[in-house]
């Protein structure tokens, strides 16, 4: 389970990155006249369009990565509770957890 959400996490870290991309393509372009030539990576080929054009979908791209991002954060969540709940039930303990426990008992003496 922990890999898994160390996969998510990643995952999530990826598409924040993402998500700030295509804001620094909608603030570029935001001040743009509409009829002004704009370029769009589709597919890895270069597609000739106006900033009329491309704006709109660079937008519904960030809401839809934004919305993904969400989702992928609920998911880790969810599996984060189950794994703490699983190490809780099971009474496993971390390394770090071990000799914290160790030196609370070291002092207690």
């Amino acid at each position: 389970m922990r890999s898994e959400v160390s996969k998510i996490a990643s995952k999530i870290s990826e598409l924040e990155q993402e998500v700030q991309e295509h804001q620094l393509v909608i603030d570029t372009l935001t001040p743009l006249d509409e009829g002004r030539k704009a370029f769009r990576l589709i597919g890895g080929i270069l597609v000739e369009r106006t900033v009329k054009d491309v704006l709109p979908d660079v937008q519904q791209n960030q809401t839809g990565v934004q919305e993904f991002l969400e989702k992928l954060a609920e998911r880790m969540n969810g599996l984060e509770q189950q794994a703490s709940a699983w190490q809780k039930k099971y009474n496993i303990m971390t390394p770090q957890e071990q000799q914290a426990q160790a030196q609370q008992a070291g002092q207690g003496r």
